[in-house]
């Protein structure tokens, strides 16, 4: 089995694929929930696809996180590299959303990332969380959550969580 959670599968991957832009209309839903002037903070935002989609509005803050130096030298929006799986370099309730897409099946303990989530997190803030769905992916990731799993990940920080299929992902919307 493949380690994913190295820094030097990332610059592989993103030297190899470039930008990934499958998760588009993910990012578009994640745009309608928040007002224009929100702050953002997108989880494994590698080239940054997702935060240009994002940062289309007057007023509003977006930051990246990613664990690949490689991808963040393509990106154009301000991002950061950062193991994911340790505590974020965030203040408490900081952003009106975060987005973690296409990043939580890739790591040894996602349960981090979603506890770091909800700290940075504002108080009435939204998690928007999409995982591949089991049937479109190698052995080699760490966690393929069916709903159910991805509903139980996050339900311990969140007061609200929906979680629904959505075109080829699992989807969850979760609040405090």
């Amino acid at each position: 089995m493949t380690n994913v959670n190295t820094p030097e599968y990332w610059n592989r991957v993103w030297l190899l694929t470039g930008e990934y832009r499958g998760t588009r209309p993910i990012y578009f839903l994640a745009d309608s929930l928040v007002p224009p002037e929100a702050s953002i903070l997108d989880i494994g935002c590698g080239t940054g696809y997702g935060l240009q989609v994002l940062d289309g509005r007057e007023g509003r803050i977006v930051t990246g996180v990613d664990y690949s130096q490689k991808a963040l030298e393509a990106c154009k929006s301000p991002a950061i590299q950062h193991d994911i799986q340790q505590p974020f370099p965030f203040e408490d309730a900081t952003y009106d959303l975060v987005t973690c897409v296409m990043t939580l099946h890739c790591l040894d303990t996602p349960e981090n990332a979603v506890r770091e989530s909800a700290r940075v997190l504002k108080e009435e803030g939204i998690l928007l969380v999409a995982c591949p769905g089991q049937h479109r992916w190698k052995e080699e990731y760490a966690f393929l959550p069916t709903l159910k799993e991805l509903q139980a990940l996050i339900a311990p920080y969140f007061k609200y969580v929906l979680s629904f299929n959505y075109d080829v992902w699992k989807v969850a919307l979760a609040t405090k």
